[in-house]
């Protein structure tokens, strides 16, 4: 098990999806995980940048103009809510 491919895989991939990709069952690579910690470390840091990817993204958008993205972050990110329940962009 490659760790350059665990940590590739885990930005595309479910953890079960990966485990089946090196011919096992999902509570095997957990436990994997468990026992090899530098497994666990590539998995997660590629786990990390795709939610960076992601949100890179996203933040682009809203600075683009999108304001269905705008809302969005504003919601998750800096608490922003709507006080009268409508659609306000």
């Amino acid at each position: 098990m490659d760790a350059e491919d665990v940590e590739l895989m885990s930005m595309f991939l479910s953890l079960e999806q990966i485990a089946h990709h090196f011919g096992m069952c999902e509570n095997t690579f957990r436990s994997i995980r468990t026992r090899q910690p530098e497994v666990d470390l590539v998995y997660k840091r590629g786990a990390a940048n795709k939610i960076c990817a992601v949100a890179k993204s996203a933040y682009q958008k809203a600075l683009d103009g999108d304001s269905k993205m705008i809302e969005f972050i504003l919601k998750t990110q800096a608490g922003w809510k709507n006080s009268d329940n409508q659609e306000t962009i």
